[in-house]
């Protein structure tokens, strides 16, 4: 079950096939009206603020609403209750607006990015990313692309060793040198041999669906993305990014809900 419809599918349907697969695409995860009032708030932010994101911090100084306050109903803290289990989570500080052309323009636009795990850079504590578009996209604006994977073949594919070092960078970013250096040269340089092992591995498990508003990806900083472009998406594309965490590892996470394989025990 790789899509559902959030109005009728229940939380446990929901919750097994993202923790089995690494996503799930909600259809009509948030209410038209409510998505447009975020986007007033975003807006009104971005009057105040020089950078390519509206994150939790700025809300807060802004004294706007977090963005969830407005989407989320119990239904969506129902879903994340069932992930996360009895230990609470709580609004992630990598919460973000983003706002993605093909042509650079700041200081709020960027531009397309490659494949990537958000645990190569905000943490490795197990994180839920609902990725919600602003307008329709995937035909003529840029969307999202993902890798529909278990996450112990992630795991293995990256050379994660339950958070060890295992490489020296004279230039390290963030957390990659707890992954293989090719997973640095694919997302930071945009290698195209890097790009093209990705591929070649994950060929038929990549997944570039079209969005309209109101529809969200359910993925985790375990889940492979990438900005999904062709030549005729001439369009721009403004986006949120809904983080949620708490301190459990992903290896925590999958082992309550009984989900045992590979090296995914030992992350």
């Amino acid at each position: 079950m790789d899509e559902v419809d959030f109005r009728i599918a229940g939380s446990d349907q929901i919750a097994s096939a993202f923790l089995r697969r690494g996503c799930v695409l909600l259809r009509n995860f948030v209410d038209p009206a409510a998505l447009a009032r975020a986007y007033e708030v975003m807006l009104q932010a971005y009057e105040h603020i020089e950078r390519k994101h509206v994150s939790p911090v700025h809300l807060r100084q802004l004294e706007l609403p977090m963005y969830s306050d407005i989407l989320f109903t119990q239904r969506h803290h129902e879903l994340l209750g069932k992930v996360f289990g009895g230990r609470g989570y709580a609004i992630d500080a990598h919460t973000i607006s983003r706002r993605v052309g093909l042509v650079r323009q700041p200081p709020h636009w960027g531009l397309p990015l490659a494949p990537h795990l958000d645990a190569f850079f905000n943490a490795l504590e197990f994180t839920v990313n609902f990725w919600l578009p602003f307008q329709e996209c995937g035909i003529d604006a840029p969307s999202l692309g993902v890798v529909l994977a278990p996450f112990d073949e992630i795991v293995s594919y990256t050379g994660y060793q339950n958070g060890a070092e295992v490489w020296v960078d004279p230039q390290p970013v963030k957390l990659l040198t707890r992954f293989r250096p090719a997973m640095k040269a694919m997302c930071c340089d945009s290698d195209p041999a890097a790009i093209a092992e990705m591929h070649e591995r994950f060929h038929d498990q990549i997944w570039t669906p079209a969005f309209q508003p109101g529809d969200a990806m359910m993925i985790s900083n375990w889940t492979f993305h990438f900005t999904h472009t062709t030549p005729e998406m001439t369009k721009s594309r403004e986006n949120l990014e809904l983080r949620f965490s708490s301190s459990a590892s992903l290896a925590d996470i999958l082992r309550e809900h009984g989900i045992t394989a590979g090296e995914a025990s030992a992350v």
